[in-house]
């Protein structure tokens, strides 16, 4: 509830609706990193289309979201770059 509450202020106070920016499908969005057990650096390279694509089909399929009833939200720390 509380999060409900500090969610809603703070939109309430944004001085102006921000604009979503808008990126090619090829761009870099995340990479995930590990040694494993080998020592060696391996990784995996996420780009935005197909990181996002995968998150669409997942709330569609496995969470069920429907876009115009449900709300869906999150806070994670996300480092892009």
């Amino acid at each position: 509830m509380l999060a409900t509450w500090w969610w809603t202020t703070w939109c309430r106070a944004s001085p102006r609706p921000t604009e979503a920016e808008a990126f090619d499908a090829s761009t870099r969005s995340t990479s995930c990193n590990t040694s494993g057990t080998t020592a060696k650096p391996k990784g995996i390279l996420h780009t935005s289309g197909g990181y996002l694509t995968h998150v669409s089909a997942t709330h569609h399929l496995i969470f069920d979201i429907k876009p115009e009833t449900d709300v869906f939200w999150t806070a994670a720390d996300i480092r892009l770059g």
